[in-house]
């Protein structure tokens, strides 16, 4: 079959749309009241998107290979780019907001820019010797698009390839086996499949001999460093290819699933004639990289961007080499397409690296580790959890932690007519989803159908995998194991009885139903615990189980974006904070749930909402931080100069935030907080936050970052309780998080500190964090507002760094309800009361 010809860009003509409106987001102006055009257009073979309000007016370009759009609504689009890949950081994404007039266009517009993107990164992936072929294959039939999102997605991060590159038994490995054989690789076409950073592709092209005896001395010292020995993974690889050159030398190699390319350069130094690395994920823009800084081995290894079951390539293999072993080797059907590239590409009697995989199989015994699993399921054999029986979900937290059935009930059916399956294929789908609505739609709750808010703003795959880890007992299990949160809740709701007794109540995102049985325990009416995930099935069976708040509770799955209620609400109840208080974005689902179903006047649980920051100083978190990427400095490292991508691992261990606990005396100036009123804030306000930062440092010292906590208020009418996460408070499950910046800020004591927090609101129900910190001239004599240094840093509030410490000891509950913690962080912005008596000016 011939391979389909490269996408041409004359299938796509330029077009325009005209806007409502354009803001820049690195501007603090409004949006323009005229109207812009936006234009899809290809300027010497670049795929671009342009925003122009006028003609004179000053436009914005974006380059659609390193750009995306997310819908903040039916007629709003933000656009970022994110093109930068030095060490250098920029302070914002680049972006704009965009706004349409007419929600036909807007749909029009968004579908134009996925087939545009989609152009852009065909033109980039496709080198003269390997194209992408289009439509789908194999791999779509039989994956789900979230899983494959999620697996594509952590394969293109440098800090996972280094993992692998870490593991010098199987890197080692395969480097031997290639070396070893390179006659296999010589003068062949090698395809490396799943490339990743093209190691073993560069392994494959690689023609000189194996390294030195002070080269391997050096691995063995770095592996034992590591806590590993030479015959480690690398190793192993690396020893595979080296001790077989004779299967390598002059031949075609295709590196399956290359990643950063590792086994492509193992390949290459074997003495490969060409190889093809073929990696889908976005490490094959990594490994394109890297491989180019190996000049020697370069012009023999071609880096393809695709799945093995779209692409085409212009020869047949002689080798394939890839990794594709998951734990229990089955793991991640990886196989799959690692024998799908030798049906599709491998040459009659070609090789395969590796060969044959054997699962080993003994009985153990281990009495430690089955004490261990069970123990874990006992904190279900409570019967008096604030009041509550856990009992009835014991023997399901018992199971789930075993995961105890033998075999699912099934049975393999097939169809003679590839068609006839198709059509049973998607009758499943809508048979399944009414049944799931039949299931989740109880006499008093009804889910309504079509896409919802929450559908339009958040992609697919996150919100599957969002919903599938808060739908598993082990998660929830951790949640109430967190006493001051779960202890804050409930004392939060007894000190409050009036305001539940006798009303009707919303728990919005139920969980396992906690807080709707608090909320029943001090006298509400009734309860409507809305929850989308499968916890809602555990929910109904936790609360069956207590059947004297049972009568008075109605579990109800589905999204409070779909569903609809018989009556408004009282009160509703919540525990929608996430990391930065805002993570997860459950927040706009709360105030949702607030203008839907909630009466005038009505209370909320929690109220308020307080970010607070602070710049600290942390010289041993700085330097781990900073080692991280020193693996990359390596000049030759199984003969492949790791350099190249040294700048980007750098950056990318900078772009996480940090996950800890910390000494409060890290703290280098008192906080300042950024209130969110949840009472008062609309759905659109939390797409992006700006807070201003101004601090005056009490000490010297350098400045490595900002230091972020939260705290909530229940404003109830008898008692207003604070929750707290802030560092020297009691330990929750949500730690404090730090932004560490790459480049740190002198400071004497006495100097100010100004910048910014902007936070943009993200479709994988996250935020880009854009932070800004400048230190300004002080000292007697002197003025203030001459900028000595600044700093500035990008981190993805989605992917942090979590560095747990030891938990503190949970009290029952933070029994501080006037003030919101007890260590001596007092801030610069409003005092409590002064926030109590805004909040209750504004229900007024």
């Amino acid at each position: 079959m011939e391979a389909p010809p490269p996408p041409s860009t004359n299938k796509l003509q330029q077009q325009e749309f005209t806007l409502a409106s354009v803001t820049d987001l690195t501007s603090s102006s409004s949006p323009s009241p005229s109207s812009a055009v936006a234009t899809f257009s290809c300027v010497n073979e670049v795929t671009e998107l342009r925003f122009q309000e006028s003609e004179s007016a000053h436009g914005f370009t974006f380059d659609l290979s390193s750009t995306q759009l997310f819908k903040l609504g039916p007629l709003q689009f933000i656009c970022v780019s994110d093109s930068s890949d030095s060490v250098k950081e920029t302070s914002f994404s680049r972006g704009v907001v965009i706004k349409f007039s007419d929600e036909k266009e807007s749909k029009v517009f968004s579908d134009s820019f996925e087939e545009w993107t989609k152009d852009a990164a065909r033109k980039g992936s496709s080198l003269p010797n390997g194209t992408v072929s289009d439509g789908n294959s194999k791999f779509d039939n039989k994956i789900e698009a979230a899983s494959a999102k999620m697996y594509f997605h952590y394969y293109g991060q440098l800090l996972h390839q280094q993992n692998m590159l870490q593991d010098y038994v199987r890197t080692g490995t395969y480097h031997a086996a290639v070396m070893e054989n390179r006659s296999d690789f010589a003068g062949r076409v090698v395809v490396d499949v799943g490339a990743g950073s093209g190691i073993l592709s560069m392994f494959a092209a690689l023609d000189h001999p194996c390294p030195t005896e002070q080269f391997q001395m050096d691995y063995v010292r770095t592996g034992m460093t590591s806590g590993l020995y030479l015959i480690g993974r690398m190793s192993t690889y690396h020893a595979a290819v080296m001790e077989n050159r004779s299967d390598f030398s002059g031949r075609v190699v295709v590196d399956v699933g290359a990643g950063s390319g590792i086994l492509s350069m193992f390949a290459a130094l074997a003495g490969a004639k060409h190889v093809y690395a073929v990696e889908a994920s976005e490490m094959a823009d990594y490994a394109r990289k890297l491989i180019a800084g190996n000049p020697l081995l370069a012009e023999r290894i071609t880096v393809i961007k695709g799945k093995i079951e779209d692409i085409e390539l212009p020869e047949k293999a002689d080798v394939l080499i890839s990794e594709p072993m998951g734990t229990l080797l089955v793991n991640e059907r990886m196989l799959e397409t690692y024998v799908i590239a030798r049906d599709r590409f491998l040459s009659p009697n070609g090789k395969m690296f590796p060969t044959v995989g054997r699962i080993h199989m003994a009985p153990f015994s281990d009495e430690f580790l089955f004490v261990e699993m069970a123990n874990k399921a006992l904190f279900w054999q409570q019967q008096n959890y604030y009041g509550v029986d856990l009992t009835p979900l014991y023997a399901s937290a018992h199971q789930g932690y075993f995961s105890q059935t033998s075999f699912s009930r099934g049975v393999v059916i097939k169809f003679s007519d590839e068609k006839e399956s198709k059509v049973f294929s998607d009758s499943f789908e809508e048979w399944t989803k009414d049944a799931a609505r039949k299931g989740s739609s109880l006499p008093n709750g009804t889910v309504s159908d079509g896409n919802s808010k929450f559908d339009n703003k958040i992609e697919a795959a996150s919100a599957k995998m969002y919903f599938h880890y808060y739908g598993q007992l082990l998660h929830q299990q951790n949640m109430l194991q967190d006493y001051v949160r779960t202890g804050t809740y409930h004392a939060a709701v007894m000190e409050n009885r009036s305001d539940f007794a006798g009303r009707v109540v919303v728990d919005v995102g139920a969980g396992s139903g906690i807080l709707s049985m608090f909320a029943a325990l001090a006298g509400a009416k009734h309860v409507y615990a809305v929850e989308a995930s499968e916890m809602a099935d555990y929910a109904r069976k936790l609360i069956a189980g207590n059947p004297l708040l049972a009568e008075r509770i109605s579990v109800i799955k589905g999204k409070i974006e779909d569903i609809e209620l018989p009556e408004k609400a009282d009160v509703l109840i919540s525990e929608p904070m996430g990391t930065l208080l805002v993570n997860e974005r459950m927040l706009e689902t709360y105030v949702i749930a607030r203008d839907r179903f909630l009466s005038p006047n009505g209370k909320m649980f929690p109220t308020v909402g307080r970010i607070h920051m602070a710049p600290f100083s942390d010289e041993f978190l700085f330097v781990e931080m900073a080692n991280k990427a020193l693996f990359w400095q390596q000049q030759n490292y199984y003969g492949v100069d790791l350099t190249p991508l040294y700048a980007s691992a750098h950056q990318g261990y900078f772009s996480q935030p940090v996950v800890d606990a910390f000494d409060p005396r890290l703290l280098v100036a008192p906080p300042m907080f950024h209130v969110i009123d949840f009472t008062q804030m609309k759905e659109e306000q939390f797409y992006e936050i700006d807070v201003p930062l101004k601090f005056t440092a009490s000490v010297c010292g350098r400045v490595h970052g900002l230091a972020c906590w939260f705290d909530v208020l229940f404003d109830g009418s008898t008692v207003q309780r604070w929750f707290t996460t802030a560092p020297g408070a009691p330990t929750t499950h949500w730690y404090q998080i730090r932004c560490v910046l790459s480049q740190p800020i002198h400071v004497m004591a006495g100097q100010e500190l100004t910048g910014r927090l902007h936070l943009v609101a993200h479709s994988a129900q996250s935020y880009t964090i854009n932070l800004t910190l400048s230190a300004k001239m002080w000292g007697p004599g002197a003025n203030q507002g001459g900028i000595l240094q600044t700093s500035s840093c990008k981190f993805d509030l989605k992917e942090p760094y979590y560095r747990m410490s030891q938990p503190q000891v949970y009290p029952v509950a933070q029994e501080t309800p006037a003030q919101p913690q007890d260590i001596q962080i007092q801030s610069d912005d409003l005092e409590e009361i002064e926030l109590l008596q805004q909040n209750a000016n504004a229900q007024l």
